[in-house]
């Protein structure tokens, strides 16, 4: 019996190691059907990443060698997220270069910077021809990848760079920019960001001329960075579909950097894309908590220590040791793609990792641009299929930049580039605005006559003379000087020439004076100098007044 039993017990081990075995070679069986069918999808389709920050990372980042393309050797394995080693292992056929520059720059202005940048990119694709090939369509992409290489584009974010120039515009879509960020972080004259104050309620009429123009050109107008007012006005005015080259979804995570459901809603019928950003702070609610809760316990530490930083330094140490920090991971990622995939459609919905631009916080399993693949096959377990993928790696991108070539090759046979190469205050509110203030009724302007010019003028005390000795001074003037515009120029005349004036011109009597204000006449009177305490109303133009600058101009 026993030597029966211990058959028996020997049969049962035996048995369970064996179904053990099945069970973990099954399900190793199963990942690796979804590894092999993910570089099915991605040996064909061009995985197209809509935002790497790499350029600005060598500009600012590598401290050892800022701004030396030929310093950072991609080759190596580098000190951020971006190499060709590890492009090739993650299968990248396609990547946008953010060629970003700072809304806050207060130096040279911001053309220079953005020059810069572009020829920092430049430098790198030219630098490794046997890893990267400048694209400037959807078609060089495909050919790119056929050649085994990265196609790459590149990417302005943020709108400053114009500096209200439409000019500047056309200039960086010949120099191989693709697309333009709206914004970045600070709210333009023409255009609402995200993470600034409202000013216009979305895009002004010269921000909407900014989208008109970058859908005549063919550049993909961004509209990741910008308020939700910003991204409505602009579906609105584009005939072309948009992106949101990194972003995520604000029904998950309600955070202003991402995109709400009223507007995932109505990509389907523009045909746009939104590229997912893999940022923690963008797709965790729990590492947002977490921060948001170490700022507070930051800003008590200060105040406890009256200011005393380095004793705060070490209070907050001690929190953070106890409130260990819970990173975001691939399937928080992969949540914001299928939410979007829900509201919106798979059709609508990309890739915009933001590496190089995070500074090294990603999420796990996401860690550098070799991990691609493995966000996909997160995908292919929740049941995405093959076509599917492709949409999501690509195709998807792709279409969008076929389609806004297309079109732009219809708009440019139909209209000219626009000749407004600045000044947005002349177009005055956003549709939204105006809208808005419909009830609102301005009185008719009235053009002043020469008596209240007399009025108008700076106070200076005017002796006022009986009608019949002024008209006989003025005769007697008259007779004896030459005419006004021979002895020096009129007012408007001046005034043209010299914008600052803000004095009225010295004349020796009152009769001179009066001969001027003859002179000149009625038509011009707009050029006389307002007192201060008159109405602001009285001579104002009739767009009304202007938006008020952003805080970055």
């Amino acid at each position: 019996m026993t030597n029966l039993s211990r058959h028996l017990g020997t049969v049962a081990v035996l048995s369970l190691v064996v179904s053990s075995g099945a069970v973990a070679q099954a399900k190793g069986g199963t990942d690796d059907a979804h590894w092999a069918k993910v570089r099915r999808v991605l040996r064909t389709t061009p995985l197209v990443d809509g935002h790497n920050d790499l350029p600005w990372y060598i500009r600012e980042e590598v401290k050892t060698a800022p701004r030396d393309v030929e310093a950072y050797d991609l080759r190596t394995r580098t000190s951020g997220n971006t190499d060709i080693a590890r492009l090739k292992q993650g299968m990248v056929g396609g990547q946008f270069w953010s060629v970003y520059i700072p809304g806050e720059v207060k130096d040279s202005g911001y053309a220079r910077i953005q020059l810069e940048q572009i020829d920092i990119a430049k430098r790198i694709i030219a630098k490794y021809p046997d890893a990267f090939s400048l694209s400037l369509t959807a078609a060089d992409v495909r050919r790119a990848k056929a050649a085994g290489k990265v196609g790459s584009l590149l990417g302005m974010e943020g709108g400053h760079a114009l500096e209200n120039s439409l000019g500047a515009l056309r200039a960086y879509y010949d120099l191989g920019a693709r697309y333009l960020t709206l914004t970045h972080n600070v709210t333009l004259d023409w255009a609402d960001a995200a993470q600034d104050k409202l000013l216009h309620g979305g895009l002004t009429k010269f921000g909407e001329e900014v989208v008109r123009e970058m859908n005549r050109l063919g550049m993909l107008v961004d509209l990741s960075h910008v308020s939700p007012g910003t991204m409505s006005d602009a579906l609105n005015v584009t005939e072309s579909p948009v992106i949101f080259s990194h972003s995520a979804a604000r029904a998950l995570v309600d955070v202003p950097r991402n995109v709400p459901d009223s507007i995932l809603q109505r990509l389907p019928k523009n045909g746009g894309v939104v590229m997912v950003a893999f940022v923690p702070g963008f797709t965790s609610n729990k590492v947002v908590a977490w921060k948001q809760a170490q700022g507070e316990q930051a800003e008590a530490a200060l105040k406890r220590h009256a200011g005393d930083s380095a004793a705060a330094r070490r209070d907050l140490k001690e929190w953070e040791r106890t409130h260990p920090f819970v990173n975001a991971t691939i399937a928080d990622v992969a949540d914001h793609i299928e939410h979007i995939r829900k509201v919106a459609s798979v059709n609508n919905v990309g890739l915009g990792s933001d590496y190089d631009g995070t500074g090294n916080e990603l999420p796990d399993g996401l860690g550098d641009v070799s991990t691609f693949p493995a966000l996909l096959v997160e995908l292919s377990k929740r049941g995405w299929s093959e076509s599917d993928l492709r949409k999501v790696a690509g195709e998807n991108v792709l279409r969008v930049m076929s389609e806004n070539e297309r079109i732009a090759a219809k708009l440019r046979r139909q209209r000219p580039g626009a000749s407004r190469t600045g000044a947005p205050v002349a177009f005055g509110r956003s549709t939204r605005q105006r809208a808005a203030k419909t009830s609102e009724k301005r009185p008719p302007l009235v053009r002043p006559s020469p008596s209240m010019v007399e009025k108008l003028r700076p106070s200076r005390r005017i002796v006022r003379r009986p009608l019949a000795t002024r008209s006989l001074m003025r005769r007697m003037s008259n007779s004896t000087r030459p005419p006004v515009d021979v002895q020096r120029p009129s007012m408007l005349t001046r005034s043209r020439r010299d914008s600052s004036m803000s004095r009225p011109l010295r004349s020796s009597s009152s009769s001179t004076r009066a001969r001027v204000i003859s002179r000149v006449g009625p038509t011009s009177c707009a050029s006389v100098p307002r007192p201060r305490s008159s109405p602001s109303r009285a001579l104002a133009p009739p767009n009304g007044p202007s938006p008020p600058p952003g805080p970055g101009r």
